[in-house]
């Protein structure tokens, strides 16, 4: 994806360790970005707020889950760069919130927006809400929601 400008480009990665957000982040570094333009990766962590404490509440008891994490996102970006991938500079950092909110406000002055799509189903993203639809609903920049299926489609033109 190359600029018509010369000047560098911000794309922002949500990475939350999926094989889909992996894929992202891939597809971010060989062919969403060009040379002098940085890849941000993004990891959110959920914050453990209250929810209201209803029966009819998503979580009844109170407090969204908070699954303990295996992922590291600096691993991933040693492995990727061991790797290899991308010759773009590449940041990593890790936030705590609504994965949505966060990844929307990093994009806020961002170029592109990629995200990993979950196959959650629609009744979980009507009950929940997906970190995907509501980033396409509601950024200010463009957005690439990629899976691995599509992402194996992509080849690199330095690979061709």
């Amino acid at each position: 994806m190359e600029s018509s400008t010369s000047e560098p480009r911000v794309v922002i990665v949500g990475v939350d360790g999926s094989e889909q957000s992996v894929a992202a982040l891939r597809w971010a570094l060989t062919i969403g970005s060009g040379p002098g333009d940085t890849v941000r990766a993004i990891t959110v962590t959920g914050s453990d707020d209250l929810l209201p404490g209803t029966s009819f509440a998503v979580q009844p008891y109170g407090r969204h889950p908070v699954p303990p994490r295996e992922f590291s996102l600096t691993e991933l970006v040693t492995r990727l760069r061991q790797e290899g991938i991308g010759e773009r500079v590449l940041e990593a950092r890790t936030d705590r919130g609504d994965p949505a909110t966060v990844l929307l406000a990093a994009a806020a002055e961002a170029d592109l927006l990629a995200v990993g799509a979950h196959r959650g189903g629609v009744v979980k993203d009507l009950l929940m809400g997906g970190v995907a639809t509501e980033c396409v609903r509601r950024a200010s920049c463009p957005v690439i929601v990629v899976n691995p299926e599509a992402a194996k489609r992509f080849v690199p033109a330095s690979a061709e």
